[in-house]
């Protein structure tokens, strides 16, 4: 029997509850900050001039590159392929680099403790920190709508993300309020484009001029139009709902809660204005392209 099939019948054999580990990429990729976590296949000795080198294997990685040539999940490098380890010691503090293989920019970077275990090539590790921050990029096009306030936005983010509930609803709440004016523009806009009736453009002109976000909803008595709806709601009405709560009488674990609301409506505002001007550039395509179809039998 090769050595192969001796330890796949050895694994074959452990029960269910066993942790097998995870690779070093899904490590570095999907594992918050400060815990600690059993990582397979992480390191190789290395024949050195007077000793074997314990080196820490580092993997290509997929991640979110934010660059404007890119935009979306790419593949990162590590800026070496391996790092040593300590021979004096099982534990090791290293800082690894990554960037985007595709626009050679994202750089991205890990602080991590490495505890190399007795037995082959197993490791646990903890992750210090990283830079950029752990989680999901927030959606392109919340970062649009929001760019007068993105550094507000991105601290929410950063305080929901680490579980603050009150100060991530405290910088959203902010971000809503300072982006009335802008939000009813686009409805305003979007909503010429789904031929909204001349009520519902004058409320919404009215609400531009209120001060408070959740004044400015209170103005708008006609609604908004349909195509707008999220699961069949006004989006207005319910960022006004979650955005009303006042803080001083909630738990930090409640405002947590209507932090992620606030943001995930926001998010899926900002999609469906989007979506409103795509299919406007769509239709506007469709009807250039036949007219010159028709001007080009003509000839």
């Amino acid at each position: 029997m090769s050595d192969k099939q001796q330890n796949q019948e050895t694994i074959n054999e452990l029960p269910a509850e066993v942790d097998l580990g995870m690779t070093l990429a899904d490590f570095l990729t999907s594992t918050a900050p400060g815990s600690v976590q059993k990582i397979i296949n992480a390191w190789r000795k290395r024949p050195g001039s007077y000793a074997e080198d314990y080196v820490l294997q580092l993997p290509v990685i997929r991640l979110f590159c934010a660059s404007e040539h890119c935009g979306g999940d790419r593949i990162f490098d590590p800026a070496r392929e391996e790092r040593q380890l300590s021979k004096e010691k099982l534990e090791t503090d290293i800082v690894v680099h990554y960037a985007c293989r595709n626009c050679n920019g994202s750089p991205k970077a890990f602080a991590l403790r490495v505890f190399r275990d007795p037995q082959p090539s197993g490791a646990h590790a903890v992750k210090f920190g990283e830079i950029p921050r752990f989680g999901p990029p927030l959606p392109a096009r919340l970062r649009k709508l929001a760019d007068p306030e993105i550094k507000l936005l991105d601290k929410g983010y950063a305080a929901e993300r680490a579980g603050l509930g009150i100060a991530a609803f405290a910088y959203y709440r902010r971000v809503a309020e300072s982006l009335k004016v802008r939000i009813i523009e686009e409805i305003i806009k979007a909503s010429k484009v789904l031929n909204a009736s001349p009520e519902i453009l004058a409320d919404l002109e009215a609400a531009k001029r209120e001060t408070r976000f959740t004044q400015a909803v209170e103005a708008v008595k006609h609604g908004i139009p349909e195509g707008l709806y999220i699961n069949g709601h006004s989006p207005l009405l319910l960022l006004h709902d979650a955005l009303s709560d006042h803080l001083h009488d909630k738990t930090d674990e409640e405002c947590l809660e209507l932090a992620t609301i606030v943001r995930v409506l926001l998010a899926e505002l900002a999609e469906k204005l989007a979506a409103v001007f795509a299919d406007r550039k769509e239709v506007e395509g469709a009807v250039a392209a036949l007219l010159k179809r028709k001007a080009a039998r003509g000839k």
